[in-house]
């Protein structure tokens, strides 16, 4: 899973914000070996810790295992019930993995690492690898997948769909609009569409949201998020939703928009926070839980409930903890979110109450967003994968 060094330096921006942490981590306490079932003392929803470095990547899990990428670009297979490992694939030295999202399909468990790896679930054996263009082209932001297929955007303006047993190209979709270089990240499926957003590197940056026909790629509509004036940051940074017939996206200016399914029309638009300066961005996160939108704001550090229909605020809140980590995790009517300040929290869409916080201390911070299981959250931290009781 090598890259070149051009490529190691295209990443979201979550992975920076936390790499000069990891470093120091890495100083402070060298690893002398790997222990599963460990529970920091105190912490009464700790299931058990694995030690070792962890990595900006939501796990992921199938009914008897736990999938985790480590720092070091290793898949680690930790038993669900006790971190006990099963196997972990070798590792190797590559600076930060792009890629934000393990993925489950059939026996394997799909990585993204500048290419697109994907591992045995059962045994660790690497089963295929997927790459198109340059090195790294594919291999980054989530992914996303349904019954047979792992869904993919590019570095280079494309979208894609790969078969989920052997790694065979089923389509790919043009989603850049010009030559302009276009970053088309983290697809979502719901029924028959695949959602992309994308983002140019344009100057302010611009760009916007795509839905493609899951079964062939085609693109059914195209929309610019448009910047409400001139100097401001526009276009789609983060995954989108779904709520019935809508489509609903994040702006980088700080705006929410909802589009019908099937024609692309706008239905409503939440404008960016009026406490923003003119040409300031906001990196907004979103995730629909229950009819309710639960948007982040990066730089308000804002938590706010959406009617899904009509774009109505329902709740705000100042959790004061800074930012939050994208994507947020919906479970009914809750959502699981991760702090940049480290802390876990499980928060009532429907109110924005918090119903409870984990934090494992300053030291070990909780940094990426959780899987959620029926009975666990798996989520990585800077020394270890944690798996969480809900």
């Amino acid at each position: 899973m090598p890259a070149s060094a051009s490529r190691r330096s295209n990443r979201r921006s979550i992975a920076t914000l936390f790499w000069g942490a990891l470093l120091v981590a890495a100083a402070c306490d060298r690893l002398s070996g790997l222990f599963g079932g460990e529970s920091p003392a105190g912490e009464s929803r700790v299931a058990w810790k694995y030690n070792v470095l962890g990595e900006l990547t939501v796990p992921a899990f199938d009914d008897s295992l736990a999938f985790f990428a480590a720092a070091n670009h290793q898949v680690f297979a930790l038993d669900k019930r006790t971190g006990a490992a099963r196997w972990a694939s070798p590792p190797y030295n590559g600076g930060i993995a792009p890629g934000t999202a393990l993925v489950v399909i059939g026996d394997v468990v799909v990585y993204p690492d500048y290419d697109i790896y994907a591992f045995d679930r059962a045994t660790g054996a690497l089963r295929w690898v997927f790459r198109d263009g340059p090195e790294g082209n594919v291999g980054h932001g989530a992914l996303d997948r349904d019954g047979t297929r792992v869904y993919a955007g590019s570095t280079n303006g494309f979208a894609f769909a790969i078969g989920g047993t052997d790694g065979h190209l089923a389509w790919k979709s043009t989603v850049a609009t010009d030559t302009t270089p276009t970053r088309v990240f983290d697809p979502m499926v719901d029924g028959d569409l695949v959602a992309v957003v994308y983002t140019r590197a344009t100057n302010p940056v611009s760009g916007g949201v795509a839905a493609l026909e899951r079964s062939t790629g085609a693109v059914r509509w195209r929309r610019e998020l448009l910047p409400a004036t001139p100097g401001q940051p526009s276009g789609g940074w983060n995954r989108a939703g779904f709520s019935g017939a809508l489509v609903i996206v994040p702006s980088t200016n700080g705006s929410v928009h909802a589009f019908d399914r099937i024609t692309g029309d706008e239905v409503w638009k939440r404008d960016r926070p009026a406490a923003l300066r003119p040409t300031e961005g906001d990196d907004q996160r979103l995730v629909v839980a229950n009819g309710v939108v639960v948007v982040a704001s990066a730089g308000l550090t804002t938590l706010s409930g959406l009617d899904a229909a009509t774009g109505a605020q329902l709740w705000q809140r100042s959790p004061g903890r800074g930012s939050i980590v994208s994507p947020m995790t919906a479970v009914g009517d809750v959502v699981y979110l991760t702090y940049l300040s480290g802390q876990l929290s499980a928060v009532n869409a429907q109110n924005g109450a918090t119903l409870w916080e984990v934090s494992v201390g300053a030291q070990d911070p909780l940094w990426m967003s959780p899987a959620a299981d029926t009975s666990y959250l798996f989520v990585p931290g800077a020394h270890g994968f944690y798996a969480i009781r809900r």
